[in-house]
């Protein structure tokens, strides 16, 4: 598990990475990145994000990003 500096701590963070961050696709994931002008004390951040169809249940969704 990344240590909690590392991680987003709100919604809000999510969102504003998610609408104007840059995305690579891959065939099993998409990694979104973009710069926060609000923590610039940080150098990055990471949130792993695990869609229902790849695993419906959440006991799966959370084994997977635990990995």
């Amino acid at each position: 598990m990344l240590p909690k500096q590392h991680r987003f701590a709100s919604r809000p963070e999510i969102r504003q990475v998610f609408r104007a961050g840059k995305r690579s696709n891959s065939t099993s994931f998409t990694v979104v990145q973009a710069k926060l002008p609000s923590r610039k004390d940080l150098p990055w951040r990471l949130a792993v994000i695990i869609k229902k169809k790849v695993a419906p249940l959440a006991t799966a969704r959370n084994a997977i990003r635990r990995r």
